[in-house]
């Protein structure tokens, strides 16, 4: 898997140099959220080795921002300036030589933080926000599976409506084809349960909200139909129920019975046809709020 890296230059404040103090500030904190998120996710965030001497806002560089009396911005806001770039690690490279880099590698790899992607930069690897950057980790998690015990540690960060099964890295293992021909698949049948199917499911028209999820996100997603007990055993799965802050206070089997199907592999070319499933829960009384998804992999 290729290292992600994420880095503040120049070219973070392009897009603000003429803006007002107001559009400058909220930027800021937008910028700053997002190297906190990284950081506190043991990822990194780089500078380049010029941004100190760069006109950043108007005319004014980094010691003009954070130093000049009377302040051009509130305190507290100077501050947020100041650990977005100070608490950056410092990198090797110049500004010339980062956008050098864009135009050899792949464009998910590298990351900068900018409101405006300049022509040089894909709008991929523009983040300004954190939730630009939780898409951005989602798309590179998808595209670059390292593991299924990775694999699944990752998705349970970045999909925060969602519980998973105890067992969610055995079931990866499973899938027929691998899960480097269904990574992709899977992160964005996720991104359409995390996101989009809560906005509209109703238990009172679980019919036409699981077909309104099949057009939507692409996979054939149905129910059941009439299981028998042995069925219902099949398609119950453990979850760990936790308490109110967080701590785990039971384990409980819980039946999963939709199901969306992947039928087709990610993989250019590949014409098999594959009975993988995912299922899932819309909703239960231990996990308010939250949806359940039982299991990943072959169909059982």
């Amino acid at each position: 898997m290729p290292t992600f890296s994420l880095f503040v230059s120049k070219l973070s404040f392009e897009g603000l140099r003429d803006c007002l103090v107001d559009r400058f500030i909220e930027q800021i904190e937008l910028y700053n959220d997002v190297r906190i998120a990284f950081q506190k996710d043991g990822r990194s965030v780089y500078r380049t080795t010029d941004i100190y001497d760069a006109p950043l806002w108007g005319d004014k560089d980094y010691e003009g921002i954070a130093y000049e009396k009377p302040s051009p911005i509130p305190h507290d806001h100077k501050k947020v300036f100041m650990k977005l770039i100070d608490r950056a690690k410092d990198s090797v490279l110049s500004e010339e030589e980062l956008l050098d880099i864009f135009y050899e590698t792949e464009e998910d790899v590298i990351s900068i933080l900018a409101v405006s992607p300049p022509d040089s930069v894909a709008p991929i690897q523009q983040i300004e926000s954190e939730r630009k950057a939780q898409l951005h980790f989602r798309f590179f998690v998808g595209k670059y599976p390292v593991s299924e015990e990775q694999f699944a540690f990752e998705v349970e960060r970045l999909f925060d409506k969602i519980v998973f099964t105890t067992e969610i890295e055995n079931c990866l293992r499973t899938l027929e084809g691998g899960l480097d021909k269904f990574s992709v698949s899977i992160i964005r049948a996720l991104e359409h349960l995390n996101d989009s199917f809560p906005q509209y499911h109703l238990p009172t028209q679980r019919k036409a909200s699981l077909k309104r999820l099949s057009s939507e996100s692409g996979f054939e997603t149905t129910p059941e139909g009439n299981p028998s007990a042995e069925r219902k055993k099949e398609l119950s799965f453990l979850f760990d129920v936790p308490n109110e802050n967080g701590d785990v206070v039971d384990t409980k089997c819980i039946y999963c019975e939709p199901h969306m199907k992947f039928s087709r592999s990610d993989a250019s070319g590949d014409s098999h046809h594959y009975v993988n499933r995912l299922y899932f829960r819309e909703q239960h009384p231990d996990f308010p709020g939250r949806l359940l998804i039982g299991h990943i992999g072959e169909h059982i």
